[in-house]
């Protein structure tokens, strides 16, 4: 991802890193070019609706995409899986797109899954 920090220009973070990360590594800029972070100057009104949206955004994708891509996995269905699961980080983007969350979920999720499926095979 690339972010515009105020007396740098862009700058390009990592695609998974985390939060946290990304927090501190915007900090030791900012404390190396002596600036200061830009907050959003927005109402709780704003911060409920955007929350509301995004969960129901990640409902949609649950049920949408991620639950079949189980089915699919649990009657071995590989191919349709990983179609789902495309489909719902194809799904996820525009969501992420407005926050500063790590993309890794699909790729724990499914990770989780396939560890389920052996479990279900022995």
């Amino acid at each position: 991802m690339i972010i515009t920090l105020p007396k740098i220009g862009p700058v390009r973070f990592d695609d998974n890193i985390s939060t946290e990360e990304l927090n501190k590594q915007v900090g030791l800029l900012a404390q190396k070019y002596d600036f200061k972070i830009p907050k959003r100057d927005v109402g709780i009104g704003t911060l409920l609706k955007e929350g509301f949206m995004r969960g129901m955004g990640e409902t949609g994708i649950a049920l949408g995409d991620t639950l079949p891509a189980m089915g699919a996995l649990a009657f071995g269905f590989d191919e349709y899986e990983n179609l789902q699961l495309a489909e719902a980080d194809a799904s996820r983007q525009p969501l992420q797109a407005s926050t500063l969350r790590s993309s890794s979920h699909t790729l724990k999720l499914k990770a989780r899954m396939r560890a389920h499926s052996l479990l279900l095979k022995l």
